[in-house]
């Protein structure tokens, strides 16, 4: 049975409109900071930076995304045409496949060095294959 995954943080629990409608009311002088900060739920902090640089978009919280969505959709694809075709790629493989995606469309650097290991061409009967050689 999956989990059900239950967030227990409640930063950045206030949405864009309540940040647009208390910043306005702060803005018309018909609430204060504090007040507008109580009633909508929004840090008091967070409603004066987003007045004084008069933005109202909502950051997200953690690390930013690597790949673009389109991009990411891609490339689960491409995995799951690979297992649709009987070739289902181990963890390494599904890495090595990332990486190989990522430095094809110029974000090679989205991977630390050394996390790919490099690739050497072994001879094996009459095929080549390529092996994962660890440096």
């Amino acid at each position: 049975m999956p989990r059900k995954y239950q967030r227990r943080s409640n930063r950045s629990s206030w949405t864009e409109e309540n940040l647009q409608i208390a910043v306005e009311r702060v803005k018309n002088n018909s609430l204060n900071a504090n007040q507008a900060s109580k009633m909508y739920n929004i840090p008091y902090r967070t409603i004066k930076s987003r007045f004084d640089s008069n933005t109202m978009t909502k950051r997200i919280l953690g690390k930013h995304p690597s790949l673009s969505y389109e991009n990411d959709i891609r490339l689960v694809t491409h995995i799951k045409r690979l297992q649709q075709f009987g070739f289902a790629p181990t963890a390494s493989h599904v890495h090595s496949i990332a990486y190989n995606f990522a430095k094809s469309i110029g974000k090679e650097n989205i991977f630390g060095p050394k996390v790919v290991s490099e690739k050497k061409l072994v001879n094996i009967g009459l095929d080549l294959a390529w092996t994962d050689v660890q440096t």
